[in-house]
């Protein structure tokens, strides 16, 4: 299994991931019932709405991959770029112009991360890749095809940033949760 391997050589060897996977294995256990007659105890109370309200805590993986990407994200794409190109050396197949492609990509991934806080500034850059023609081709694309120089702005529209200005005031952007 790629992921495990993923999760063991580049992950865990990452001191802030690991505390993070360990954290999510400790989140999820604890919810975990010991028998049968506990959790029908829960259900009978009507105790499940306090699992939907979440006072017995939050979804454990979509709240450790959102702190993952929030604020590990160089990390994990470290991570990946590592695992990445390490494959790709394994199987030998990793060129100047495939690990250029990679790290492009990473970087193109970067730009258009959301961050709420963020609507407002407009970023450009310059790739050797046109990664919006490989994303219309659902990113299966021999690199040497999209190989030219492209200036890419990453901004916005209006009506979007409005809408996520209006989110931010209404939930906030402090916590995870508010974050959403």
């Amino acid at each position: 299994m790629w992921s495990v391997g993923l999760q063991e050589r580049y992950f865990t060897q990452r001191e802030c991931l690991a505390q993070l996977l360990e954290k999510f294995i400790h989140g999820t256990k604890i919810k975990l019932f010991d028998n049968l007659e506990d959790l029908d105890d829960v259900t009978e109370k009507g105790d499940i709405e306090m699992f939907i309200s979440g006072d017995y805590g939050q979804n454990e993986l979509l709240t450790h991959r959102v702190q993952a990407i929030w604020e590990h994200y160089s990390e994990v794409s470290g991570a990946l770029e590592d695992a990445v190109l390490s494959q790709l050396r394994e199987k030998g197949i990793l060129t100047d112009e495939i690990n250029l492609y990679v790290r492009e990509a990473l970087r193109f991934c970067e730009y258009r991360r959301f961050n709420p806080n963020e609507v407002d500034e407009a970023k450009e850059s310059q790739f050797e890749f046109d990664f919006l023609a490989a994303e219309a081709s659902g990113f299966r694309v021999d690199p040497k095809r999209i190989r030219c120089s492209v200036k890419l702005r990453f901004a916005y529209e209006l009506e979007d940033a409005n809408i996520i200005r209006k989110q931010r005031e209404r939930w906030g952007t402090d916590t995870l949760h508010q974050i959403g």
